[in-house]
């Protein structure tokens, strides 16, 4: 959050300025919109075209969040995990032959 008072002409004084961005920030509080979200780690995973489907459903289903992706030469796809999660989420990834190459 971010409070600016453009300077119009009109000197405020101490009182006044504290009283403006009292208001603002009181406002902008109040229309804030919170968001929760836990920590991540991203993984890097590398795959052949013919597992491409299964690792599309696999992060569909885990409803993992793909950072990048490059399918031109390799299947090459950064994902993003939560934290807790991570070591579930390689053990998955490595049962069904896929391998995460960085973490």
């Amino acid at each position: 959050m971010a409070v600016v008072r453009y300077f119009g002409g009109t000197k405020l004084g101490v009182s006044g300025l504290t009283a403006a961005y009292k208001d603002a920030a009181h406002d902008a509080l109040k229309n804030a919109v919170i968001t929760e979200d836990v920590e991540r780690e991203t993984i890097t995973v590398k795959t052949d075209y013919a597992k491409l489907g299964d690792l599309m459903d696999f992060i569909k289903e885990q409803n993992i969040r793909i950072v990048e992706q490059d399918l031109s030469s390799e299947c090459r796809i950064i994902i993003s995990v939560p934290k807790e999660h991570i070591n579930i989420i390689k053990n998955r990834l490595e049962k069904t032959g896929i391998l995460p190459l960085r973490m």
